[in-house]
């Protein structure tokens, strides 16, 4: 009798003693996983552990991201997850993204794992139109695309309609030119069938190479509103002054001592 009290004990100590934990949904580019978190982890463990789940080295680049207030923010290293203004409804969802991009992609990327995080998530604000791509470029890029994922051309394989499924251009870029869905496709394999011999992550890597030359390549934009209005306006500052987007026009002010007539602009 009394082993079976200092058994029920020692179970009800031990269950005192456990860390309480929430739950934690992590969206990457191309997987979702879910981890159980304690209450008092800092952002920084929340990252490591997301890391070495992805076997990421080069964890420099990357955040974790999420969503409030119709905007975005990023989860802070030496603060508890749960001190920031995030949903308290489990699962709480964060997206793993680049945060920081590489001037030169060849020579600042080693791991195959972070170069593939940054084509997946690049290639993407192409198709968004986040990053501005000119109609030839972007057929080029959907070429290095489909080497990625379909490996070498093969003509009795990949026969007319293949890329059918597939979303390779930006619909800006479609909606310029009076072209068939066929048409693309044979324009898009025609470079494709160049391609021969490029294993995935040097197709990936042909694809970054010519994105990190395009103007908006690693531009966060951020939501901002006229004081007292709705948000109307995402904001950037790059290397070369702010820009600002409105109804997908893009104005860039170059020179910083040109700005004091947004002053009536606030972040949101």
């Amino acid at each position: 009798m009394a082993g079976a009290i200092a058994s029920r004990m020692s179970f009800s100590s031990l269950k005192r003693k456990q860390p309480k934990t929430f739950t934690v949904r992590i969206v990457t580019m191309d997987a979702e996983m879910e981890f159980n978190c304690e209450m008092k982890w800092k952002g920084k463990d929340l990252f490591d552990l997301v890391c070495r789940t992805l076997g990421l080295r080069e964890t420099w680049f990357f955040g974790l991201q999420y969503t409030i207030k119709d905007t975005v923010a990023w989860l802070k290293m030496d603060k508890k997850v749960l001190d920031h203004d995030v949903s308290k409804e489990e699962p709480v969802t964060f997206h793993f993204l680049a945060k920081f991009y590489p001037e030169n992609a060849e020579e600042e990327l080693v791991q195959e794992i972070t170069q593939h995080l940054f084509f997946l998530q690049v290639k993407k604000q192409i198709l968004d139109e986040k990053i501005y791509c000119p109609p030839e470029a972007s057929v080029l890029l959907a070429s290095y695309a489909v080497q990625a994922k379909y490996g070498d051309y093969d003509p009795s394989v990949h026969k007319r309609g293949f890329l059918a499924q597939e979303e390779l251009l930006p619909k800006r870029v479609i909606n310029l030119y009076q072209m068939t869905p066929e048409m693309w496709e044979e324009r898009i394999t025609a470079w494709y069938a160049e391609h021969r011999g490029r294993a995935r992550d040097e197709a990936e890597m042909e694809y970054l190479k010519i994105a990190q030359d395009l103007e908006m390549y690693g531009v966060n934009y951020f939501a901002i509103r006229e004081a007292g209005g709705p948000l109307g306006y995402t904001t950037a500052v790059t290397s070369v002054g702010i820009c600002w987007n409105s109804s997908h026009v893009i104005v860039c002010a170059r020179f910083f001592g040109k700005l004091n007539k947004t002053s009536n602009l606030c972040w949101s």
